[in-house]
This record gives C-alpha cells, structure tokens and sequence, in this order.
C-alpha cells in the first residue's frame, strides 16, 4: 500500500492537483465562514438598532406625557400586531413594581447600558432576547428588548446552507481536481509517448505527438517546440549521415590512388626521377585533402556559433571592396571583369576574414562555373536593420530545381571541375553564424543565359 502512495506523491501532477485542490478547499471555507459571521452579525446589528429605536420612542412619549404616556404607549405597541410577538417591553416603578409591559418581571442582572445585552429569558421564559434599561428621570426603569429566537433561527439556517454549500463546493473541488490531474497527465504521457518512441525507434518518419494537444495552450506550444526540435534533430542527423557518407566516397578515391602510387614507387627498381613524381603528386593530393578537412572544420566551426566571441565593427564595403582588388585579375584573365557599386557606408559585426572569405567564395564560383567571358557585379546598399550584399552574373546560371541542393556539402553540379563542393556550404555557415540570411535566384530570368544572383543580408550592427 506504500508503494503505491509513495509513486502517487511523486507525480507532479498529483502534486499540482493536491495543492489546486487545498488552495480552492481554503478559499471556500474562508469565504463561507466570512459570509456566516457577516449575516449573524448584521442580524445582531439590526435587532440591536430596532431595539435603540423603540426605547428613543419611549423615551419621546415619556418628555411628552410622563409615565402615563410611557404606559399607554407600551400598551399600544403591544397590541398593534406588529412584531408583537418578539418585542418586549417593561415599565417599573422605583419600588420595582411592574406598571406596564409584558415581562413579569426585571431580568436578573440586567444593568443600566448603553448597548443591549444578551439574556437567556424571553417574555414566556423559552428563548434568548436582548435587553435594554434605562432609568427615567422620576426614577422609574424602562426595559426595552427584542425576542431572538427568529433570528436565531435565521442563523442556524445560514449554517446549514453553508455547511451544505462548503460540502458540495469540497465535492466539486475534489471532482475538478480528479479531472485537472488526469487531463495533465494524460497531456504529459501524450508527450512522454512521443519521446518513448523517439527513443526507442528514432526520429525519423516519426509523427510528432499526437492526441489532445491542443494547438493554442501551454501544451500546444511545447508541442511545436518539442516538433521543431525534432525536425531540427532530424535534419541534423540525416546531414550527418549525407556528410559521412559523403566523406566515405569522395575520400575514398584520392586515397586508394595515393595507396596505389605509393605501393608502386615503394620497389627498389622504380627510376628516382618516377618516384620523385609520386611524392610530389602524393603530397599535392593530401594537401587537397588538408584543405577539405579545413573547410568542414571551418563549416563547423560557424554552425557551432563558436567565431562569435571573436565579432567586430565591420566597414561591409571595404572587405568587398578587397575582395574585388584580389580577384580583378583573375577575372581579366578569364576575359571578364569584376565590377563593385558600392552603397552608403554599412557597417556589421562580425569577423572580418571570415566574410571576405565568403565573399571571395561567391566570387570564386561566379567565375570558375561560367564557361565564357563573364562580369561579376557586388552590389552593397542598405533595406531596413540589414547590409545587403549582392553577388550577380551572366553565366549559365542554376535550375530551379538545384536551388534547394546547391550549398549541401559535397554536392557538385558540375563534377568535371575541381573542387569538393564545399564552398556555398562554408558561404552559408558564415551568413548564419553572422545571424543574416541568403537567397538564390536567376540574375535574369527566361534569358538563354540567366545567370545566378546571391543576395546575402546582415544585420546592421548596433550603436
């Protein structure tokens, strides 16, 4: 029986439910009890004014026509019928003779006051009444009271309506909180199943949390928080993978011949001038594999978000503006041109080498996929909060649809040129780690030769 109780205690949505239940179980005992002591009180209050009222009334009659009018005044109210039955009155004289009323005589130990007092004797003997004396100034005593066994009465069915209302408020509270803990809990598991699933099965292909999570509460937030994450994961994962997978292969090759001319040069009957040529073809292909492992590292270093500790003001113009003086000959060689329009003076954060590297990177590409003399144009101007950089030209441009495959690491549309595919992945690693975003699109679209326009956008740095 333990065991049981202690897993109960344990839940928080138990926990949760218990102190929802104590808290609304509180507030409605307060509540009653504060509503009871209230209309006892009134009740009390008001019996006490009436009775106030009568005796100033008496008193009145008394400065009017003495005890004679006192007496008749008495003798009225007692017959007129109304409230007759609850009110008393008593009119002695200085020898304590009774003159005029309906108590047979003057209560035990009732006082001269100001405030009535509480007596356990009515008029008939059988009920409470409050009690008020005073003495005239020919020394006679006048009592004036009020019978309270209709209000006390009215009490004792207060008591029992709120005695009645706290129990079916307690039944409720108890009822809701049964429902309050079981519809939490079933929330919870619905996302602890999920996550069951996710653990044991993977993510992939996995539906997120389904069931009555309810899109616009507490619970439907931390159900688009907990897909996005997932989505996120998997996304992660399935790169991963494709990198892996991606090394595996491309890796692959260079290494078998590296092994292969390695392997052939290592007999003692190779020429000198042969085997001076495998180590210097050897080296010039592991230092192409030094740099695509320093590539993916700078790739994961920025996705990381780990560069931006080391973020400075940036003058945007300027690194392009660099970036075009060390690739205008290359272009000229091509038979191109690189053409800068500069904005206004934009300045980021950010690290400085890191963005002309992926500035050169657009460069880069713009001329070495086009097939035919080629300009290149960086355009820099500013649209809101962001420095906003363009990279256009008039080569063959990309199909729509590679938009989506282009920057994926290792993907090459054309694979008779060199490289490993890697530099739009490191461009976009950069912009990310930079909080901007990039766009690709045709620089002139439905001509024979679109072209290709790379629109990267940062935010402004702050003053």
């Amino acid at each position: 029986m333990l065991n049981p109780l202690r897993s109960l205690w344990h839940s928080v949505a138990f926990r949760l439910a218990l102190n929802y239940a104590l808290l609304a179980a509180t507030t409605v005992l307060v509540t009653l009890t504060i509503f009871y002591m209230q209309t006892v009180n009134e009740l009390q209050q008001a019996s006490a004014r009436q009775i106030t009222l009568m005796l100033q009334h008496l008193q009145t009659q008394y400065a009017i026509g003495g005890r004679a009018a006192v007496t008749s005044a008495i003798t009225q109210m007692l017959v007129d019928g109304k409230d007759s039955d609850s009110e008393i009155y008593l009119l002695l004289d200085e020898s304590g003779r009774v003159l005029a009323g309906n108590l047979a005589e003057r209560p035990a130990g009732l006082r001269v006051s100001d405030q009535p007092e509480e007596h356990p004797g009515s008029a008939a003997g059988t009920g409470p009444s409050q009690l008020l004396m005073r003495v005239l100034p020919d020394g006679a005593s006048l009592i004036v009271g009020h019978d309270m066994r209709d209000e006390q009465r009215m009490e004792l069915l207060v008591g029992q309506a709120s005695r009645a209302a706290g129990l079916m408020a307690l039944l409720l509270v108890v009822a809701g909180t049964y429902v309050f803990r079981m519809t939490l809990e079933q929330r919870i598991n619905a996302i602890r199943g999920t996550l069951g699933r996710v653990g044991a099965r993977g993510i992939t292909g996995l539906p997120v949390l389904p069931g009555p999570v309810q899109p616009d509460d507490e619970f439907g937030r931390l159900n688009r928080d907990i897909g996005q994450m997932l989505d996120r994961m998997a996304h992660l994962m399935d790169g991963v993978r494709h990198v892996s997978n991606t090394i595996a292969h491309n890796l692959r090759t260079p290494l078998t011949r590296i092994l292969a001319q390695l392997r052939a040069a290592e007999g003692d009957d190779v020429p000198a001038h042969l085997r001076q040529e495998v180590i210097s073809s050897t080296r010039r292909a592991l230092e192409d594999l030094n740099i695509v492992f320093e590539k993916l590292l700078q790739i994961a270093e920025a996705e990381s978000g780990a560069g931006r500790q080391g973020f400075v003001p940036v003058a945007l113009n300027t690194v392009v503006a660099d970036v075009v003086d060390l690739y205008a000959a290359v272009a000229e060689e091509r038979g191109g041109s690189l053409v800068f329009l500069p904005g206004e003076p934009l300045e980021v954060a950010g690290d400085p080498d890191l963005l002309a590297g992926a500035i050169a990177n657009l460069v880069d590409n713009a001329l070495k996929y086009s097939d035919q003399c080629v300009d290149v144009v960086l355009r820099t101007q500013r649209q809101g909060d962001n420095a906003v950089l363009t990279v256009t030209d008039r080569g063959p441009g990309i199909p729509v649809e590679d938009m989506t495959r282009v920057g994926t690491r290792f993907y090459r549309r054309d694979t008779g040129l060199p490289g490993y595919g890697l530099g739009l992945s490191s461009v976009f690693a950069v912009v990310q780690l930079h909080h901007g975003s990039y766009q690709l699109s045709a620089a002139a679209p439905g001509s024979t030769r679109p072209g290709l326009a790379v629109r990267i956008a940062l935010p402004l740095r702050q003053a």
